[in-house]
């Protein structure tokens, strides 16, 4: 996290992670979940990831339900590989900590 003026931004691959962004986590079995970015701005709260459960969305719905996991400074980050912004990042997308 960095701070600008007044505003606390978290970063990864050097860029701004804004609400809705695209990233992934590295699990423990070194598979990646992939969800969306999500944080209220509040230094005292940890950024977290949505992810859209499966199953069947309930009727008048209009969307899936969602999960959110907690982004804890020690959590490996990436962007998917299909959205990574550097020219130069490794195919598979530069992890780093939050």
């Amino acid at each position: 996290m960095r701070q600008r003026g007044d505003l606390n931004q978290n970063f990864l691959d050097g860029e701004v992670l804004l609400e809705g962004t695209r990233l992934q986590v590295l699990l423990e079995d070194g598979t990646w979940l992939e969800g969306t970015y999500s944080w209220s701005g509040v230094v005292a709260r940890w950024p977290g990831v949505r992810i859209e459960l499966g199953g069947s969305v309930p009727e008048g719905t209009v969307r899936r339900p969602i999960a959110v996991m907690a982004l804890p400074p020690q959590a490996v980050c990436r962007r998917p590989p299909s959205e990574a912004i550097r020219p130069s990042a490794p195919q598979l997308g530069v992890a780093e900590r939050l």
